[in-house]
C-alpha cells in the first residue's frame, strides 16, 4: 500500500480525491520513534502540504484521524503551471494541539516519494470533448493535416466543427496572386503549424466564407495560436491590416495586426476598420507563441494576449454594429503591404457566441497544455 492515494490521477484542471493509509502512516520510523504519537489514540488529525516547485504556491490537505478511512482533496486549476509538486512535510496534530512535525529532508526518497509531477501535461482532448454546447462553429487545427513533409505548400485546410456549413467553410487559397502557406513540422510542442508569409509577388493567404446558423448576431468569441516568425519591414500606424482577419473580401473589420504604432513599438493587436492602434503586446519576440483571444460582446470588442513574457495583455475598443451577417469572411496570412511580416499558426476556434468564463476557462487550457504556453 501507499501512504497516499488519489483518484483520478492528479492532473492539470482537475480535483483528486486523497486517501491517507493509517497503517503506512504509523509504520513511518518517526512515528515510530515518537513515544507519544506512536500510540494511534493521540493522533487526531494529520496535515500533509505540497509546494510547487517554483515556490509559487502550497497545497496542503487535512485528514480527520477518527475516520476509519481519513480523506482529503486537492485541486490543481486548469490555469496552474505545468511543473513537480513536491511533498514538503507531514504533520500529525493530537488534541491539545501538540504536534510532531516530520520535513522532506528526514526522508530517504527511494523509500517514500510522496511528489507530484504534473511537468508533463495531459494528452490533449479534442475541442469538441470540452464544451456540452453546440457554440464552436469553426474549428481549424493543423493536426488533421496529414502527408505533408516539412515546408510543403498547404492549399486547403478542412472546417473540423462538425457544424452544419456551406461547403465553402473549409480554408482555401485566396484567389487574385495569392499562393498557399507552407507546412512547418514540430514547429510547437510536438504539433504541426502553418507558416504565413509576405512575398513581394505572392503573399500566402487562407479564407473561409462563413454562414453560422442559429449564432447570436453581435457576439463571438475567437482563440487562434500564433508566433511572430520574422517581421524585418514594419509597416507604419496608417497601414495596418488584418494578419488574421474577420471581415469580407476587400474589408477587415477586426482580428489580429502586426505593425508599428503611434510609439514606434512593435505590435501584435486588435484593429478597427483596419486603422486602430491597437498595441496589445508590444516588442513581441521572434518565436514568441501567442494564445489570442478575441471577445465581440454587442458593440465592445476585447483582446488578449496569453504570451510567456509579462503574462495576459489585453485591450477593449468600440465597435460599432457590425455582426457576423455582415461580415463573412475569415482571413489568415499578411495582405500585399505587410513588408517581411512571417507568422505561423498552429490552430483557430470561432465560437458563435461569447462563452461562460467556465467554458472560456475549458478553451484556454486546452491550448495551454497542448501547445505548453503558461496562462497567468
Amino acid at each position: 500500500m501507499a501512504l497516499l492515494s488519489f483518484s483520478p490521477t492528479p492532473e492539470i484542471g482537475t480535483t483528486s480525491t486523497v486517501t491517507l493509509d493509517k497503517t503506512e502512516l504509523e509504520a513511518l520510523p518517526e512515528v515510530l520513534a515518537d513515544a507519544y504519537f506512536s500510540d494511534p489514540a493521540n493522533i487526531r488529525r494529520v496535515g500533509i502540504i505540497f509546494r510547487s516547485e517554483s515556490g509559487g504556491q502550497d497545497k496542503p490537505m487535512l485528514f480527520d484521524y477518527s475516520q476509519a478511512t481519513p480523506t482529503s482533496t486537492i485541486t490543481f486549476s486548469s490555469t496552474a503551471r505545468l511543473e513537480i509538486f513536491q511533498f514538503l512535510k507531514i504533520i500529525i496534530q493530537d488534541f491539545d494541539n501538540g504536534e510532531l512535525v516530520i520535513d522532506r529532508s528526514q526522508f530517504d526518497p527511494s523509500l517514500l516519494n510522496l511528489d507530484l509531477d504534473l511537468s508533463v501535461p495531459p494528452a490533449p482532448i479534442s475541442l469538441l470533448g470540452l464544451l456540452s454546447t453546440p457554440e464552436l462553429a469553426l474549428w481549424y487545427n493543423t493536426d488533421t493535416l496529414t502527408g505533408y513533409s516539412n515546408l510543403a505548400p498547404v492549399n486547403s485546410v478542412t472546417e473540423s466543427s462538425g457544424t452544419v456549413w456551406n461547403a465553402s467553410a473549409d480554408l482555401a487559397v485566396v484567389p487574385g496572386g495569392y499562393s498557399s502557406p507552407l507546412y512547418i513540422t514540430n514547429a510547437i510542442n510536438g504539433h504541426a503549424a502553418l507558416e504565413f508569409s509576405y512575398v513581394a509577388s505572392s503573399s500566402t493567404r487562407l479564407a473561409a466564407n462563413i454562414t453560422i446558423t442559429n449564432k447570436t448576431s453581435d457576439q463571438f468569441q475567437w482563440f487562434f495560436v500564433v508566433n511572430l516568425v520574422s517581421a524585418p519591414g514594419l509597416v507604419t500606424n496608417n497601414n495596418k491590416q488584418g494578419a488574421v482577419a474577420w471581415g469580407t473580401d476587400n474589408f477587415f473589420f477586426t482580428g489580429l495586426n502586426y505593425g508599428q504604432n503611434s510609439e514606434g513599438k512593435r505590435s501584435w493587436g486588435s484593429y478597427i476598420n483596419g486603422s486602430g492602434d491597437g498595441a496589445v503586446s508590444p516588442n513581441t519576440l521572434a518565436g514568441e507563441w501567442l494564445i489570442v483571444e478575441i471577445v465581440k460582446n454587442g458593440t465592445s470588442l476585447t483582446t488578449k494576449h496569453h504570451r510567456v513574457g509579462p503574462g495576459t495583455l489585453s485591450r477593449t475598443d468600440v465597435l460599432g454594429s457590425a455582426t457576423l451577417s455582415g461580415y463573412t469572411k475569415l482571413t489568415f496570412g499578411p495582405p500585399s503591404n505587410f513588408g517581411g511580416l512571417t507568422f505561423q499558426m498552429a490552430e483557430s476556434a470561432f465560437y458563435k457566441t461569447t462563452l461562460t468564463t467556465p467554458q472560456r476557462d475549458e478553451v484556454i487550457a486546452y491550448f495551454s497544455n497542448k501547445y505548453l504556453i503558461p496562462v497567468t
